[in-house]
């Protein structure tokens, strides 16, 4: 059952410039709700349904709850986000990126808002039970266990899949560019094979580390960004720093403003630097020892509530009058800016915290953990 909930299911007038123009009500009409439960209705006995629209019908579709909850709806593929995501109450919703990554920008990079390839979800249904993965287009090799700047401490595992595999071919790895290793192969899930590689960081040098994959029989090389943070290697910075955010505060085409139902922990590099005030959307400022300053530096949130959450801007750490960001966060505001310009380099943040109401979008990603490398720092 598809459902197109924007473009043409309903008009209003709204006066821009002065002028009255017709605008998506952005909502599912009544008629288009009695057509989707008569469709529904008709499914075969025995199986479920899964419906495709372009947002969570559960906001835009009035009563689309109960019509789930009466017709076995399991899944919403959803999509317009460009990211891939998913949500997994009231009505579970998973969004797939997309073929056309920033709506085709080439200052994109062929990336999606959220730093996914240009991609589509693949699904394989047995029965009741359904699995999917990305895949990234033209391409069969991806990392898949670690995100983009995650921390790595001591001895991790790195995974990778494989799709398609031919006869006889593997996958092998580098660290920072250093002699290529076989992965080992750990799984066939459908359409792929699964590997994985054990990195030590204990012989590695602080900071951003490179991992790179790539198939034994083409040319297909993936590269995957990480953050080693072993806590050994002290700052190039001598003197204190200042840690900034804000929290729960209006930000630009951010679509969760979110403050803590309980107390927050502001925790950096393993000590505890500050406490975020329950339901206070506020804007905090923490100093930084030198002595607690590292080459690779995390910062963390403790929660003192059960299933909370909050949403946050570009957490900023400020070195002797340099501006340190997250490598992810800096990742992701160069596309942003690539495809909506320098102004949008602020918009939106990010949504920390283990809530299950926390709803990503183009312009918020879930982090718990966010990393600040100095090693190039004076």
């Amino acid at each position: 059952v598809s459902v197109d909930y924007g473009y043409h299911l309903g008009q209003r007038k709204l006066k821009v410039n002065g002028r009255l123009l017709d605008y998506p009500t952005l909502q599912v009409q009544p008629m288009h709700i009695k057509w989707l439960q008569q469709d529904l209705q008709q499914r075969s006995p025995g199986t479920f349904g899964v419906t495709t629209s372009e947002h969570d019908l559960v906001e835009y579709c009035p009563g689309f709850h109960q019509i789930a909850e009466q017709h076995d709806v399991r899944l919403q593929l959803v999509g317009d986000d460009h990211i891939v995501t998913h949500k997994t109450s009231p009505v579970p919703y998973r969004t797939g990126g997309a073929l056309a990554g920033c709506w085709w920008n080439p200052k994109a990079n062929q990336l999606c808002p959220d730093l996914s390839p240009q991609g589509y979800l693949i699904y394989h249904v047995s029965g009741e039970q359904m699995d999917c993965f990305y895949k990234g287009l033209g391409q069969r090799i991806a990392i898949v266990s670690h995100r983009y700047g995650a921390p790595l401490t001591g001895q991790e595992k790195i995974q990778a899949h494989l799709v398609q595999p031919r006869s006889g071919e593997s996958l092998e790895f580098s660290v920072n560019g250093e002699d290529w290793q076989p992965m080992q192969e750990i799984g066939k899930p459908f359409y792929r094979t699964l590997y994985s590689a054990t990195v030590d960081t204990r012989g590695l040098p602080e900071g951003v580390m490179t991992f790179q994959v790539r198939s034994t029989a083409t040319d297909e090389v993936r590269k995957g960004t990480l953050v080693v943070m072993n806590g050994e290697s002290p700052s190039p910075a001598t003197k204190g720093a200042e840690l900034t955010f804000t929290v729960g505060s209006k930000i630009t085409n951010a679509k969760t403003q979110r403050t803590p139902r309980g107390t927050v922990s502001v925790v950096w590099n393993g000590e505890v630097v500050g406490q975020i005030q329950p339901q206070t959307p506020q804007t905090y400022s923490f100093p930084i020892p030198g002595s607690n300053l590292k080459a690779a530096n995390l910062l963390e949130f403790q929660f003192s509530e059960e299933d909370d959450g909050m949403s946050l801007n570009s957490p900023l750490l400020t070195v002797q009058g340099n501006r340190v960001y997250d490598p992810r966060d800096a990742a992701i505001k160069e596309i942003r800016t690539g495809h909506w310009g320098q102004g949008a380099a602020d918009w939106g943040g990010f949504l920390v915290g283990t809530s299950a109401q926390l709803e990503e979008s183009p312009f918020q990603r879930k982090q718990n953990e966010f990393c600040f490398v100095l090693t190039e720092t004076k």
